[in-house]
């Protein structure tokens, strides 16, 4: 049974008795009470396992609840690195889908899984993200020198067979699209710039099989290159680390308006400001993995960590730019941004969090713990020789009897004729 206790001092309640396994169904039945008040639930796992885990038990357990996931970022903090383009695409569908389940009418019951990573950093601005869309639609005309500006200030990426999210292909009259949060890429055909058809097709075998009315694109990375996040990127970045000189290939990529790898750690200069997952999930129930609290602390000084140590390389290149010109002694400058710019404070986390849940696989305090024990596979006996001994050994079973709520077996082997209990 599934029990809750307030602690005292606004101290985040207690879900007792949530074994892994369990844990599941207490989650989708928080989900279809929440149904009611058109809320949904945001459950912070410890890492990506356990969203793995939680959504197969989900889908197994309640297919009636809508279940989406916020990945984090597959790179370390304030590595030169991108994160990888498909898990980019994933937390952009997700943010997109809690924008529509806002404005849907339809009630029904709805989770949202994340990890302690990923609902730590700050994304991008729900008010942007929402008017960052381009609708196409069957039997409307298309402009189709707006829909490639649209896809290339997205970071849709152009080929020449689309198999992938986040490509896009153009071929006289045909453009081929997979949108994230698609499951298979679109194909629209076009009578002039009128558009004829728009149909899935299949990533392999390039062959459509099925007709779709209309397509809402939305963007596949989590900032944008127009003119206008370019002037704010360059803005912000001089603002902070002070007057840029030759050799930056960052501030160099972003004022041409090209994509530089590992240009995701400076998202914030793009955007006027940044949200957080939970305004994209306003008056959800929040809860925890059993150890989802401790697994935050320990990632922020992780961050924090990484920070301090980018910061004692850039001031090493900054002391050995003073004493040679010589390039080669030092590699592409990395100014990191504050912490505070990427990851919520402290105090901005103790807010958000301040009536959260936590999953305890433990009994509550006072109560008698029933001992749990995986059961004997008997893989000791199957090893031995003889074939089917467990076969032989029910051959000789002569009583069964219950003794303190367990079943008790009592046989006579053939050779011995001595009593085996088990």
């Amino acid at each position: 049974m599934v029990q809750s206790a307030q602690k005292p001092d606004k101290a985040p309640q207690m879900i007792y008795g949530a074994i892994e396994g369990h844990d599941a169904r207490i989650l989708a039945a928080r989900a279809r009470v929440l149904m009611a008040t058109d809320r949904i639930v945001l459950h912070i796992a410890t890492d990506d396992a356990r969203i793995s885990t939680l959504k197969e038990l989900l889908a197994f357990f309640a297919p009636d609840v809508k279940v989406i996931d916020f990945p984090a970022w597959d790179c370390l903090p304030y590595d030169r690195v991108s994160p990888n383009g498909e898990i980019v695409a994933r937390r952009v569908a997700a943010l997109t889908t809690l924008l529509e389940w806002e404005e849907e009418k339809q009630r029904y019951p709805r989770i949202v899984l994340t990890t302690v990573n990923a609902v730590s950093q700050r994304v991008m601005p729900k008010s942007v993200l929402k008017n960052s869309s381009f609708c196409i639609q069957k039997s409307q005309r298309l402009n189709v020198e707006n829909l490639g500006q649209f896809l290339v200030c997205n970071g849709y990426t152009r080929t020449e067979t689309v198999r992938e999210a986040g490509e896009y292909a153009m071929r006289g009259g045909i453009i081929d699209l997979y949108p994230p949060g698609y499951a298979e890429p679109l194909r629209i055909d076009l009578f002039g710039d009128e558009i004829e058809s728009v149909r899935a097709f299949d990533p392999l075998t390039q062959r459509t099989h099925a007709d779709v009315k209309s397509i809402m694109l939305r963007p596949v990375t989590e900032f944008f290159l127009n003119a206008e996040s370019i002037d704010r990127f360059r803005s912000g970045y001089r603002e902070i680390f002070g007057v840029v000189q030759g050799g930056d290939p960052l501030y160099e990529a972003v004022s041409e308006g090209r994509r530089y790898n590992g240009m995701d750690h400076w998202q914030p200069l793009f955007f006027e400001t940044m949200d957080t997952l939970f305004e994209y999930a306003p008056g959800a129930s929040i809860i925890f993995d059993a150890h989802g609290l401790q697994s935050h602390d320990d990632r922020m000084a992780q961050i924090h960590d990484f920070y301090q140590a980018r910061k004692t390389l850039e001031n090493a290149e900054g002391s050995k730019k003073k004493k040679s010109q010589d390039v080669s002694l030092f590699g592409a400058a990395y100014h990191p941004l504050p912490v505070a710019r990427l990851y919520m404070e402290p105090a901005e986390w103790q807010t958000r969090i301040a009536e959260c849940e936590i999953f305890s696989p433990f009994g509550a305090p006072g109560q008698e713990e029933k001992a749990v024990r995986k059961a004997r596979d008997f893989s000791d006996i199957r090893a031995l020789p003889g074939g089917d001994l467990m076969g032989e050994v029910r051959k000789h079973v002569v009583s069964l009897s219950v003794q303190d709520k367990k079943i008790l077996i009592a046989c006579y082997s053939e050779g011995s004729r001595e009593r085996l209990k088990g």
